[in-house]
């Protein structure tokens, strides 16, 4: 489970997306349903996280600054994981509301997407608690400094101390889509 996380993530670095394919962490039953509700052989997927190249004003995009603050870059920014921990800690959660939204559902492939993107909203508000719950390690004395400058400067810092948490801009871009294979 953590290899596909971390594959996903090494290509945030090069501005990809830190996502997960969500059908992976539903069970085979609740898939099944799902799938059967499609009347199809070959039903969508749905993959959730940083799967948009949105930009901080410096240039950088989310993904890849969310792929640095979940690993670490081996430099100056140390390990903050946010989004192993949501999968792991919630995963068991989204299964059960795959099979219940499922059982619950009239079928086809409307109901299909409306059940994928319950889930997938699921899976999006678990990694923002995750990024909302970091508080180790703690932000540099530099860093908060620099936090402090800028919103004397008049930008926008939502916390000086709380790291992941400067501008909500990582907060704001996790996503969820439902894809065709």
């Amino acid at each position: 489970m953590w290899a596909d996380v971390r594959k996903g993530a090494r290509s945030a670095a090069l501005g990809a997306a830190l996502a997960i394919k969500v059908k992976r962490y539903i069970n085979k039953s609740a898939y099944g349903i799902l799938n059967g509700m499609t009347r199809q052989n070959a039903a969508p997927d749905m993959i959730a996280g940083f799967t948009e190249p949105i930009r901080y004003p410096n240039g950088e995009t989310v993904p890849t600054v969310a792929h640095k603050n979940e690993f670490g870059d081996g430099r100056l920014i140390p390990a903050r994981p946010f989004f192993r921990p949501a999968i792991h800690n919630d995963q068991n959660e989204w299964r059960s509301e795959a099979v219940t939204a499922a059982k619950n559902s009239i079928g086809g492939i409307d109901a299909f997407y409306d059940v994928m993107n319950a889930i997938g909203e699921a899976v999006v508000a678990s990694v923002v608690e995750h990024i909302q719950k970091v508080e180790t390690p703690p932000l540099s004395p530099t860093t908060i400094i620099k936090r402090r400058e800028k919103r004397a400067e008049g930008q926008y810092v939502y916390s000086d101390t709380k790291p992941l948490m400067e501008s909500l801009r990582m907060v704001a871009s996790v996503r969820h889509k439902v894809i065709q294979k």
